[in-house]
């Protein structure tokens, strides 16, 4: 089973509302919604945050976790150091769709864009007001 985070896929987030802050607290309510007491978690890409939040706080429900591409926001000094030179030597507009839509990107590594650009249609066109 997966599900989308607020904001992404067909899930909406309010104006103003919690974001990202609610992210293991919305796997949380899917998982009693299912009646699933105890789980294993495959996390990849920003569902690290979510299934590392979530583990930390509810770690009687998780049976394992794997943790793919993923940081799970995990950090420190050297870590930090390799994404600022990253970042310096590829520079690219913030975002996800920044990324989906860049031409560089499309002519250096093509099977990345297509990866956003098949993950950014997954995610149906919102207004302003529906996050």
């Amino acid at each position: 089973m997966t599900f989308d985070h607020r904001g992404f896929g067909r899930s909406a987030d309010v104006e103003g509302g919690p974001g990202a802050n609610a992210y293991a607290e919305d796997l949380r309510a899917l998982l009693d919604h299912l009646g699933i007491e105890r789980t294993f978690l495959v996390a990849q890409s920003m569902g690290g945050g979510t299934c590392m939040g979530f583990t930390a706080a509810y770690p009687d429900r998780v049976r394992g976790l794997v943790m793919a591409d993923t940081t799970g926001t995990m950090s420190d000094e050297k870590l930090d150091e390799m994404r600022r030179q990253h970042r310096e030597r590829q520079p690219q507009p913030s975002g996800l769709a920044g990324r989906a839509y860049n031409q560089s990107l499309r002519e250096r590594i093509p099977e990345m864009a297509f990866l956003y650009d098949s993950v950014m249609a997954l995610n149906p066109p919102r207004g302003e007001a529906s996050g």
